[in-house]
């Protein structure tokens, strides 16, 4: 009898660990935001190509946008959860702060503070027409982390700028773009 139950304690401890072990790490918010705005950064810059202007990422920014409605988010995608939604406007009123080695491998693109903007545009009046600033909000995820919404804001001279939604989905630990909601323009 004691042999049983020795074998059944190996039993249970061998089937715990295989158990533990095939499960899906668990990811933090921070990761996936880091992901997110890693794909985001990479899109940007090959756009590049698309544009006359090179693009510049505003490095830290104060950033808060209400000009996407929650019903007009609905309408383009039924499948958003109502507490992504509300992540997203809770998250957007905090100062985002991007990693310069998001985009360290990339020659196109370059890190910039609002700071050093400001100096550059005291420099030069010209530069702003010559560069595009583009900046992201912070992310709403869902709980299961599986849904973002974020939005990328843009400015390429005194007359050009704009913003767009993102609404990403993560599938197989991968996050891609599901749709893109076009905002304001001028």
């Amino acid at each position: 009898m004691n042999n049983f139950v020795k074998t059944i304690s190996i039993v249970v401890v061998v089937i715990s660990l295989l158990s533990a072990c095939s499960r899906a790490p668990q990811r933090s918010k921070e990761t996936e935001e880091l992901l997110i705005y890693s794909l985001l950064i990479k899109q940007a810059c090959k756009e590049k190509t698309e544009w006359s202007l090179p693009p510049t990422f505003i490095l830290s920014e104060e950033y808060y946008d209400s000009s996407f409605r929650d019903e007009s988010i609905f309408r383009a995608e039924p499948s958003i959860k109502q507490e992504t939604i509300n992540d997203y406007h809770r998250a957007i009123v905090e100062k985002q702060i991007l990693d310069p080695s998001l985009i360290s491998n990339d020659p196109t693109c370059e890190f910039i503070t609002s700071d050093k903007v400001d100096v550059l545009v005291n420099e030069d009046a010209n530069w702003f027409n010559t560069h595009m600033l583009i900046s992201f909000s912070r992310i709403g995820f869902d709980k299961k982390l599986s849904q973002a919404i974020v939005v990328r804001q843009y400015a390429c001279g005194g007359e050009c700028a704009g913003n767009d939604l993102y609404i990403l989905v993560r599938e197989n630990d991968l996050w891609s773009i599901k749709i893109i909601l076009s905002g304001w323009r001028s």
